[in-house]
C-alpha cells in the first residue's frame, strides 16, 4: 500500500490466487476507482460447501492439521503433472502448523463475515470488473452459480479453464495469461 501511495500509479489491477482475493477486495475498498479491475484466480467465490470449510477447521487443530493439509492438497492437485504437484507440495510443506492455522483462521473469518467473496464484492461502494479464471471445481453447479450471478451482475465474469488443478497459472500458464489479457483488453 505504501508503494502505491508513494508513487504516481493511477491504476492497480491485482491478480490474486485463491484467498488472495480478500486482500484484493480490501485494496479496492481502500483505493476505490484506482482499482478498476481484479483477477481472482481459482477461488471459492460462491458460498463454500461444508466439506470445504471442514478442511479449514482441521487446519486449525494441532492434532489434525497435517491430515487437513493432505486433504486440501489431494483435492487441489488431483490429476496434476509431477512438476506442478511436486513444486506445490515442496512449497506448502515448508510451512508448519503456525502458518497453516493462521491462514485457516483468516479464511474462516472472511467467509464468516461475508458469506462469500461475491457478497463481499456486492458490499463495495462501486464494484470493479472481476474476472474469475479457474479450473476447479469442475462441477456444473459451480459454473452455473457463477453464470447466474454474472447475468445479474455484469461486472463479474467467470472462465472455466481446461486445467485439472487449483493452480492454472502453474499448470496452464499460457491459457491463464490469455484469459487475463482478454479481460484487460
Amino acid at each position: 500500500m505504501a508503494v502505491i501511495q508513494a508513487t504516481d500509479v493511477r491504476h492497480v489491477v491485482p491478480v490474486s490466487q485463491a484467498r488472495g482475493g480478500w486482500p484484493a477486495l480490501r485494496l479496492r475498498r481502500l483505493l476505490g476507482n484506482r482499482v478498476p479491475r481484479i483477477i481472482l484466480l481459482s477461488w471459492m467465490v460462491l458460498e463454500p460447501p461444508p466439506p470445504f470449510m471442514a478442511v479449514f477447521e482441521m487446519l486449525e487443530d494441532p492434532a489434525r492439521w497435517r491430515q487437513g493439509l493432505d486433504n486440501l492438497l489431494g483435492g487441489w492437485l488431483a490429476g496434476a503433472s509431477e512438476e506442478v504437484a511436486g513444486w506445490t507440495r515442496r512449497e506448502t510443506g515448508s510451512y508448519g502448523f503456525d502458518v497453516w492455522s493462521r491462514a485457516a483462521r483468516a479464511v474462516t473469518a472472511d467467509y464468516g463475515q461475508y458469506g462469500s467473496p461475491l457478497r463481499a464484492a456486492m458490499e463495495l461502494d462501486h464494484q470493479p470488473d472481476l474476472l474469475h479464471p479457474y479450473s476447479q471445481p469442475r462441477t456444473a453447479a459451480f459454473l452455473a452459480g457463477q453464470q447466474d450471478f454474472s447475468a445479474a451482475n455484469p461486472w463479474f465474469s467467470a472462465r472455466q479453464l481446461d486445467g485439472v488443478t487449483h493452480f492454472p497459472a502453474l499448470e496452464i500458464p499460457d491459457a491463464t495469461a490469455a484469459e487475463i489479457d482478454r479481460f484487460l483488453g
